[in-house]
């Protein structure tokens, strides 16, 4: 069984700079059919996290994504994703103009996260564990 999680966003090219460039994600650009909207893809082994512009949602489904900028993306959720480096991509955010939340160290567990909001407010979880090579095959 796989596991796909739709999000809207505002700007897809926004959002496509910001996983694939700054979180350093492997991000896939997707067009279904010619002359359709293009979404991400972003496959995390088993989960599969697509992102598509809010105009193109509320086109095809109107009654389900009325008036989606006049609530909070993601309330209560919280979108995880294993990277290689924290500090890479913490540097990696500074530069591009976004903050993160929390920051913690868990010497003991020898895992790190690093929490933030994306362009459109979701709460991304970014998070390693030193020394398991295991844990980065959804990094670029």
């Amino acid at each position: 069984m796989s596991l796909n999680i739709t999000l809207a966003v505002a700007d897809i090219n926004r959002s496509e700079h910001f996983y694939r460039d700054l979180l350093s994600l492997r991000v896939e650009r997707f067009v279904a059919a010619p002359g359709a909207e293009p979404v991400l893809l972003i496959d995390t082994d088993g989960a599969t996290v697509v992102l598509c512009a809010s105009a193109v949602l509320q086109r095809q489904y109107p009654t389900i994504y009325r008036d989606l900028e006049y609530h909070p993306h993601g309330v209560g959720v919280s979108i995880e994703f294993v990277v290689a480096s924290l500090d890479v991509c913490q540097r990696a955010l500074e530069r591009g103009g976004y903050s993160w939340l929390h920051k913690c160290e868990d010497h003991e567990h020898q895992m790190q996260e690093l929490w933030l909001h994306d362009p459109d407010g979701y709460l991304v979880v970014l998070y390693c564990r030193d020394g398991d090579d295991s844990l980065l095959a959804v990094s670029r």
